[in-house]
């Protein structure tokens, strides 16, 4: 052991792969709570043009009351229709406001699930890392070969990584193996 920690690389990179697993669920949780806050937002704003509605009907109604008695009530008429106008304008800006809350949810849902594919790639790729690893690390005179299928190949289309370790006696420790793949493997989930 040296003086500042590990030297064993094995160590070493599960120690780095449990604190990117640990990255991930952070940033996926956090996109949660985004989401369930802007709905929550939706929600009351939803509610608020609902009741801004519903006071605009009663306002109008009471404006056509008033106005059929006009001489009687020039003062009152002329307050219900600044009523109206007001809560017009309410229910515009509260429309406006319930189309952006819409955007939103649309862009936070679309963002969590990105952060969640995000987060299974890179815990796949961490298994790998991880298989790999531990064939690397065969015993001696052992052939150990890891084969994945990543379903989530360009366009569709499936690749294949495969690792091969063979244990000879001599050390192989730090050598991560070769990898071959059939197919193009996206730039994001190279590593």
């Amino acid at each position: 052991m040296g003086l500042f920690g590990t030297s064993d690389p094995v160590k070493k990179e599960e120690k780095m792969l449990a604190k990117d697993a640990k990255h991930d669920d952070k940033l996926v949780k956090q996109a949660l709570k985004d989401l369930a806050h802007t709905e929550k937002e939706e929600h009351k704003a939803q509610k608020a043009h609902d009741k801004a509605v519903k006071e605009h009907a009663k306002i109008v109604e009471k404006e056509h009351k008033l106005s059929e008695r006009v001489n009687a009530a020039v003062h009152q008429h002329d307050e219900s229709v600044s009523k109206e106008n007001k809560l017009a304008h309410d229910i515009q800006a509260r429309e406006q406001y319930h189309a952006k809350l819409e955007q939103e949810i649309a862009a936070k849902k679309q963002a969590v699930e990105q952060v969640t594919q995000r987060h299974n790639s890179n815990d796949h790729q961490r298994e790998e890392r991880h298989h790999a690893l531990e064939a690397t690390h065969a015993t001696p005179g052992t052939t150990a070969t890891t084969s994945t299928v990543h379903p989530n190949g360009v366009n569709g289309e499936p690749y294949t990584t495969t690792a091969a370790a063979t244990g000879t006696g001599s050390s192989t420790a730090g050598v991560l193996p070769t990898h071959t793949t059939t197919g193009t493997v996206p730039a994001g989930e190279r590593y």
